[in-house]
C-alpha cells in the first residue's frame, strides 16, 4: 500500500470512528436520560408507597373491631372509648315429679329463660351500661319483661355509681350469674332475698378485688327471689348493703385463694299488701306456704306489710382446683298485719323466716370450679374423641317459717295448707360440651315439716333436666 492509499485508508477510519464515538456518546446520554426518568418515577412510586401505607396505619387505627367467637359479638372502637357486647341465653328445661305426692299433671317442658339479646357496652371510656329483656319464666302467666336496664359511672374500680335496675347486693347465690350456677333451680334461702329492684347503687372493688363493696338506695323488693316492677307503689324505700373479701387472693396460699366470704344486708320499711311474699316454694316449684288469702271475718287480703323489714345473709364460697363449695345463710325479719276486719286487733307483728344452704360441686375431668361457671378444656367433638367437661354436685338446704304466723287467735297462715318448713337434697351432673353449650340433671327430694294438708303429708321427689345455650 503507497502512500497516498495509507493516508486516505487512515482518513476513513477516523471518520468512520468519530461517527462511532458520536453515535455513542449520544447513545449513552439518551440511557442516562431515560435512566434519570426511571428513578424519579421509581421515587415517586415509593413516596406513594409510602404515603398508602401511612394511610392504612391511620385507617388501621381509626377503624372499629368487630370479633365473633364464645364471649358473644363485640364492636370496639379503634380508641376504645366505645365498647359493645351483644350476647344471648336460652334455657330449656323439663320438670318431672316422681310417686304421688299430692303434685297432678305439672310434669312439663318449659322456656325457663329466653333472652334473645343482652346488650352490655361502654361509652366514653367511663360510662358501662346494660339492658337484659326476659321472655321466658316458669310461671302459669308469663310475660315479657325487661330484668336489667342500667347506667354505670366507673370513675375508678373502687368508687363507681350505678342507677337502674339491676340485682339487689344482697344474696350471694341471686348474684351468681343465672349461666353461671350450680345447680337449674337455686335452693331455699335464696327464696328469703329480693332477686332485682330498681335504684342507685354506690360500689367498687379496692385493691385489685381484695374486697368489694355495695352499697344502695331502692324501692323495695319483696322476698322469693322477686323483681320489682319497673314502678314504685309506695313511699317506703330499701337501704341494702353488701361486703365481700377475698383475705387471701393477694398471698401466695395457692390453696386458700379462692376463698371469699361476706354479709349482706338490706334495712327499711315497707306497707301494703304488695310488699308481702306470695308463698315458698320448693326448688323444684311447689308451694309450700302461704300467707292467708282472705281476712279471718272478710274478704279483703289478708296480711300486708306493716313496718320494719330487714334481712341478714352471711355468705361465702370456696374454690380450689375442681373443687368449689357455696354456702349461705338468710334471715328475713318483716313486720306485718291483718287488713281487714281485723286489723285493729292483729296489731303490727315482726316474723322471722330463716334458711341455710351449703353447696359442693367437683369437675370430674380436672378443670378449675369457680363462680363464675367451668369452661372445657376440649370442646365436644364426636370426631376428636373429645367428651368437654363434667361437674358432679350436690346441696342440702332448709328453710323455717316463723311458728307464730299460725297463731290460732290471729292466724297469718293456715296449717292445714301451708308447712311450717322444709328439708331438701339434690343431686346433679353438669355436662359443659363446650364453652356455650351445657346440660344438666338433678334429682331433688324434699321433706315438709307441719302442715296437715295431703299434700304436705308426702315429700316431694322431682327431676330437672336442661340444656342451655348461652353466648
Amino acid at each position: 500500500m503507497n502512500m497516498k492509499t495509507s493516508l486516505i485508508f487512515a482518513a476513513v477510519v477516523s471518520s468512520i470512528s468519530s461517527i462511532a464515538m458520536a453515535d455513542d456518546t449520544s447513545r449513552i446520554a439518551d440511557l442516562e436520560k431515560r435512566l434519570q426518568d426511571l428513578d424519579q418515577k421509581y421515587r415517586i412510586l415509593e413516596r406513594r408507597v409510602e404515603l398508602d401505607q401511612e394511610n392504612a396505619v391511620e385507617k388501621s387505627k381509626s377503624a372499629p373491631v368487630v370479633s365473633i367467637g364464645a364471649n358473644g359479638v363485640n364492636f370496639r372502637s379503634a380508641d376504645t372509648n366505645f365498647f359493645l357486647k351483644v350476647k344471648g341465653l336460652l334455657q330449656f328445661d323439663s320438670h318431672t315429679y316422681i310417686g304421688d305426692n299430692g303434685i297432678k299433671n305439672n310434669d312439663s317442658f318449659l322456656l325457663r329463660r329466653v333472652r334473645p339479646i343482652i346488650l352490655e357496652g361502654t361509652i366514653f371510656r367511663d360510662f358501662d351500661f346494660g339492658f337484659v329483656p326476659e321472655f321466658g319464666g316458669s310461671g302459669t302467666a308469663i310475660t315479657p319483661t325487661i330484668l336489667d336496664a342500667y347506667l354505670n359511672y366507673r370513675y375508678s374500680p373502687e368508687l363507681q355509681l350505678q342507677v337502674g335496675k339491676f340485682k339487689n347486693p344482697i344474696s350471694l347465690e341471686q348474684l351468681q350469674s343465672d349461666s353461671a350456677a350450680f345447680w337449674i333451680e337455686r335452693s331455699l334461702p335464696a327464696y328469703l332475698a329480693p332477686n332485682r329492684d330498681l335504684g342507685v347503687e354506690l360500689h367498687g372493688d379496692i385493691f385489685d378485688s381484695l374486697l368489694s363493696y355495695q352499697l344502695g338506695i331502692f324501692n323495695g323488693s319483696v322476698d322469693n327471689g322477686g323483681s320489682t316492677s319497673n314502678k314504685d307503689f309506695d313511699d317506703e324505700k330499701e337501704f341494702n348493703g353488701r361486703v365481700f373479701v377475698h383475705p387471701f387472693v393477694k398471698t401466695s396460699i395457692e390453696p386458700l385463694q379462692g376463698l371469699g366470704l361476706g354479709v349482706g344486708s338490706s334495712y327499711g320499711r315497707e306497707s301494703g299488701t304488695g310488699s308481702v311474699a306470695s308463698g315458698y316454694t320448693t326448688e323444684a316449684g311447689q308451694t309450700f306456704f302461704s300467707y292467708n288469702p282472705k281476712a279471718i271475718a272478710g274478704t279483703t287480703p289478708v296480711v300486708a306489710a306493716d313496718g320494719l323489714h330487714w334481712r341478714l345473709a352471711p355468705q361465702g364460697y370456696y374454690y380450689w382446683g375442681p373443687f368449689g363449695l357455696l354456702g349461705e345463710y338468710v334471715i328475713s325479719s318483716q313486720h306485718l298485719s291483718l287488713a281487714g276486719p281485723t286489723a285493729a286487733t292483729s296489731g303490727s307483728r315482726a316474723f322471722k323466716n330463716k334458711a341455710w344452704q351449703v353447696s359442693g360441686s367437683y369437675v370430674l375431668t380436672g378443670e378449675n370450679a369457680g363462680f363464675k361457671g367451668v369452661t372445657p378444656k376440649n370442646r365436644f367433638s364426636l370426631s376428636d374423641h373429645h367428651w368437654g367437661a363434667f361437674e358432679a354436685v350436690g346441696r342440702y338446704s332448709s328453710f323455717d317459717v316463723d311458728d307464730n304466723v299460725f297463731n290460732p287467735t290471729l292466724p297469718f297462715a293456715n296449717a292445714a295448707s301451708s308447712a311450717t318448713g322444709a328439708r331438701a337434697w339434690t343431686l346433679g351432673l353438669n355436662w359443659y360440651l363446650n364453652q356455650n353449650v351445657r346440660a344438666s340433671v338433678d334429682f331433688t327430694h324434699t321433706d315438709f315439716k307441719g302442715g296437715t294438708s295431703q299434700l304436705l303429708q308426702k315429700n316431694e321427689n322431682a327431676v330437672l333436666t336442661r340444656v342451655q345455650l348461652s353466648y
